[in-house]
């Protein structure tokens, strides 16, 4: 093919109206084998043309997807202003949002990411993703206190409960959140005193500690889409 000009070559290869070439030639946005180029420059089969401007629109954010081992007396919310926060406490280059909300008198894992799609998947009930806490109360559990828990909770699909040493009870059920627990607990008769989620579908906070973050595992990264009908 005999050389073109680069508005016709931009314009011949759908990138763009021979105007818009021209306008992003005039903006210094276009180059010839590595030299900005100028207007009425002719390009051949040899030469490698690079448009600065759909190399910066086309490049994709690297997805990152975080744990946060939230303390009690913090707010996480799924806004604006918790993303704002968050993002300036944990500096990683990218703006991250809270895959779902967790009480201030809950402590425990919290997912972040600047996956938006994993983090509707996650947050929308629809796919129904398991959250586990580990409920404190003020006094020593029983096999009874289990049994009282089964029984109020009998119209929760999915529940999971089981007593752990001494005053401490591990529940899980899909979509839970702090004020399912609260209402539960006070059906059968138990006072809480501490609140801590501990895993969102298969992402465990295990003995990470508190007020720390890490990124997750390419595996956990993966089950966790897995759960989420994610490709």
């Amino acid at each position: 093919m005999p050389p073109l000009r680069i508005n016709k070559y931009l314009s011949t290869n759908g990138f763009c109206s021979r105007r818009e070439a021209d306008r992003l030639i005039e903006d210094g946005r276009v180059f010839v084998n590595n030299v900005r180029a100028k207007l009425g420059d002719r390009v051949g089969d040899g030469d490698t043309v690079r448009v600065v401007e759909r190399e910066e629109r086309e490049k994709r954010e690297e997805i990152i997807v975080m744990l946060f081992h939230k303390p009690t007396g913090m707010s996480v919310k799924r806004d604006e202003a918790t993303a704002e926060i968050l993002s300036l406490l944990i500096d990683c280059g990218v703006r991250l949002y809270t895959v779902d909300a967790l009480e201030p008198r809950a402590s425990g894992l919290v997912l972040l990411t600047n996956d938006t799609l994993l983090a509707a998947r996650v947050g929308n009930t629809r796919y129904a993703i398991e959250r586990e806490f580990v409920v404190e109360l003020d006094r020593a559990a029983t096999t009874r206190d289990r049994q009282e828990l089964m029984v109020a909770g009998k119209a929760i699909h999915g529940i999971k409960i089981r007593l752990m040493e001494s005053k401490k009870i591990a529940i899980a059920f899909p979509n839970a959140r702090p004020n399912d627990l609260m209402k539960l607990f006070k059906t059968a008769g138990l006072r809480i005193t501490g609140l801590t989620r501990t895993r969102v579908g298969p992402v465990k906070l295990m003995n990470f500690p508190v007020g720390r973050w890490r990124t997750l595992t390419t595996g956990e990264v993966s089950e966790l889409k897995k759960e989420c009908a994610m490709k």
